[in-house]
């Protein structure tokens, strides 16, 4: 599995690890978890880990929107560290599709920054 779940102890925070192509099974199993989450928690926030990325699967990409619009007003905020500029500019792109959702993207030396505004 290319998706990996990073253990953080404030509940209403799912922390996601990505490195390499992600599949549509990765895809189906972190959405499993988030949904089981979200039946404690709401709104949820994300800290999102990229080490490197490569690709998704169109099935993947298609169920991963699929699950993005049926859970919009489910989450709040979404730290994304990486170092990828395209994945960025991915990230502001879609803060300002979906308003309700506060995305903000960190490098990997802002790591302790990150989780900080995630978590306030």
């Amino acid at each position: 599995m290319m998706i990996s779940f990073i253990p953080i102890e404030q509940g209403n925070i799912i922390g996601i690890e990505i490195d390499g192509k992600i599949e549509t099974s990765d895809i189906e199993q972190m959405i499993a978890i988030v949904e089981e989450k979200l039946k404690s928690h709401k709104p949820l926030r994300a800290y999102v880990q990229v080490k490197s990325l490569g690709g998704v699967s169109l099935e993947g990409l298609l169920e991963d929107l699929k699950f993005a619009l049926r859970h919009l007003n489910d989450f709040e905020k979404k730290a994304v560290v990486c170092e990828l500029s395209w994945l960025t500019k991915i990230a502001t792109l879609s803060s300002k599709l979906f308003p309700s959702i506060e995305v903000k993207c960190f490098s990997w030396s802002e790591q302790e920054q990150a989780m900080a505004w995630i978590k306030n």
